[in-house]
């Protein structure tokens, strides 16, 4: 009993302060509503652009030309 509480000095380290493992900072908070209209309007575009997408059935992926534009895109109608 007594090699027992005797021992309790040696097997129980010094709590000591640690530096932090990591350098956190927090993210600025973005109110709710602001964050809603803008991952709406990313939606928007990227549902816009992908209509402008077609697969053929032999898996070649073609991007469809602008409406006022011409088959390279430049937009010159002559």
């Amino acid at each position: 009993m007594r090699a027992a509480q005797a021992a309790l000095n040696v097997e129980t380290p010094r709590l000591e302060s640690v530096p932090p493992p990591l350098d956190l900072v927090a993210e600025p908070v973005i109110p709710l509503a602001d964050l809603v209209a803008k991952r709406r309007a990313r939606q928007d575009a990227l549902e816009a652009e992908a209509r402008d997408i077609v697969v053929e059935p032999s898996g070649l992926v073609r991007v469809l030309p602008k409406p006022g534009t011409d088959s390279n895109g430049s937009g010159d109608n002559n």
